[in-house]
């Protein structure tokens, strides 16, 4: 996945799918970090449906960097 950044956020898809991770998050630093269950997360989109859209986006942009990422590796690797 990489390194997560000053806040970056981890876990929106599994919020949003109620799948598992599939990723494992190490902290090389102290931190802060905030833990959403699902069934609370739920009752905050029952809430507040705007949250879910913006969630949306918010994965959206992170699956455009990856493939943005992928494709510029693929054009280096064919490159060299």
């Amino acid at each position: 996945m990489g390194l997560l950044k000053e806040n970056d956020s981890y876990g929106e898809r599994e919020l949003l799918t109620g799948s598992n991770h599939k990723e494992t998050i190490t902290a090389n630093s102290d931190l802060h970090a905030w833990i959403l269950r699902k069934h609370k997360f739920d009752e905050l989109i029952n809430v507040s449906p705007k949250l879910a859209t913006e969630i949306k986006h918010l994965i959206d942009n992170k699956l455009e960097i990856i493939i943005s990422k992928d494709s510029s590796e693929a054009d280096h690797i064919e490159k060299w």
